[in-house]
């Protein structure tokens, strides 16, 4: 019973914050004044990656492994994905680390 009600929260979380039609996602970019289809555009990589994760979760919980198991997956899945993505990005943007911001700030103190 808890897999089910975790495949629909986490089904009804990707459509709020997918869903062109959803208060959640009609507000934000209403009051931050940007275009409504690219705020939902910036919106699908991170459901697609969260729901990535909630579904090999799912697998493994199917397959019989404990809920805090696959709790630790989860989160190490999760910061996996958040390093791999981030230093893709970064490097797609020619940002290099660690930023010489942080060198400088050691230097001083």
């Amino acid at each position: 019973m808890p897999i089910v009600v975790a495949s629909v929260l986490a089904g009804s979380t990707m459509g709020d914050h997918c869903g062109p039609i959803s208060d959640t996602t009609v507000m934000p970019s209403t009051f931050s004044g940007s275009d409504h289809i690219d705020h939902v555009k910036i919106q699908i990589p991170y459901a697609l990656t969260c729901s990535a994760v909630a579904t090999i979760c799912y697998i493994t919980a199917g397959v019989g492994l404990p809920a805090i198991v696959n709790l630790i997956i989860g989160i190490g899945i999760l910061y996996g994905a958040l390093i791999v993505l981030s230093n893709a990005s970064a490097k797609k943007l020619g940002i290099t680390f660690p930023l010489p911001e942080w060198n400088a700030n050691k230097k001083e103190n």
